[in-house]
């Protein structure tokens, strides 16, 4: 068994539990920092 470094799309899908692996760790960062940023955006307002 290879060590979780974090840097395959095998780590990513673990991590995240979705069925397509991400073609890059930042893509998965954008979508989480959007998801972030949704909910935040109308409780600023």
């Amino acid at each position: 068994m290879e060590p979780a470094t974090g840097s395959g799309p095998g780590y990513m899908r673990s991590a995240v539990h979705d069925p397509e692996p991400q073609p890059d760790p930042e893509t998965a960062i954008q979508v989480f920092a959007a998801a972030n940023a949704a909910p935040a955006a109308p409780a600023a307002g």
